[in-house]
């Protein structure tokens, strides 16, 4: 299978992983940031799930598409591209139960699951009709793909149309095989003709001098124990850092955080609230990165 688009983080998630432990968030925000966090990692799993199923040439893989197609925008979390058909894959990381008949999802109150019915019917549609303008005799397929193993699907088959980690090889199967590049290239790039960036992915607003400065793990973004002059540690997830991966990893998510912001050594070091000293930051920067100019707050690096 041939990655052609790759998956990119929003910038509220990276923001809201990297800022967790340094800022208060309300809990509107924590609530709103934490599904962005889940759906993301819901749709990691996928993505690995079908890499190692499918050989490399299987189909070619789109991540994260969103297409305008008459005056309709439709976000397709992944999708699979073959010579002859388009898989559409929803992806859904939950924690809830649901009941699947009659093609629709049900809350286990009985409640039909109205957001997600209309998303796959608006899917398949909106898709379908411009594919079908393209070539109307390659097919379009959607299929709901529920990650977290926690969950359970009450009704779905093993041959069914919806996709868990218990049946996703068995319903995949017929195509996984061989396919010809040229078509598939073909309506990759007619797809592509309607993307578009994502504009709802807001930049989040963060006030500098209410973030909590220090080292942080750039795995797991806890704060980090200094075990050496030149080294620290993470307790959380067994990770090791030296001076300079800690400067790397401030420039890094400065440079993420609030991209309009000067990176200089001043602030660097104030971002890693002096766990590393001045001298040390001025001399990994001066080594590593492009100086720009130089004002009264220090030299400007990129």
């Amino acid at each position: 299978m041939k990655t052609l688009k790759c998956r990119e983080s929003l910038h509220q998630t990276f923001c809201f992983r990297g800022l967790q432990a340094r800022y208060v968030f309300s809990e509107d925000e924590q609530e709103r940031y934490n599904k962005l966090v889940k759906g993301e990692e819901g749709e990691a799993i996928a993505d690995e799930l079908l890499h190692l199923f499918f050989q490399h040439d299987d189909g070619i893989y789109l991540c994260d598409l969103r297409l305008n197609i008459n005056y309709q925008q439709v976000q397709i979390d992944s999708l699979l591209v073959l010579d002859n058909c388009v898989i559409v894959f929803e992806v859904k990381n939950l924690s809830f139960d649901l009941n699947y008949r009659d093609g629709n999802f049900y809350l286990m109150n009985g409640e039909p699951f109205s957001a997600l019915n209309e998303q796959l019917a608006r899917l398949k549609k909106v898709v379908s009709s411009y594919i079908a303008q393209y070539d109307p005799f390659v097919d379009v397929i959607v299929y709901p793909f529920f990650v977290n193993p926690e969950q359970t699907i009450h009704g779905i088959l093993l041959n069914g149309d919806v996709l868990v980690k218990d049946n996703y090889q068995h319903v995949l199967m017929e195509y996984r095989k061989q396919f010809n590049l040229g078509p598939a290239a073909a309506i990759t790039k007619y797809l592509l003709k309607r993307s578009v960036p994502n504009n709802f992915d807001k930049r989040m607003e963060v006030d500098y001098s209410l973030v909590k400065k220090g080292v942080y793990c750039s795995v797991c973004f806890k704060e980090m124990q200094r075990i050496s002059q030149r080294r620290v540690f993470c307790v959380n997830c067994n990770q090791h850092s030296n001076t300079s991966d800690i400067v790397h990893n401030a420039v890094k998510d400065i440079g993420k955080i609030w991209p309009d912001q000067l990176i200089t050594s001043k602030l660097i070091a104030d971002w890693l609230g002096n766990g590393v000293s001045i001298r040390s930051v001025q001399r990994i920067m001066k080594n590593n990165y492009e100086r720009i100019e130089s004002h009264h707050f220090g030299h400007h690096y990129r």
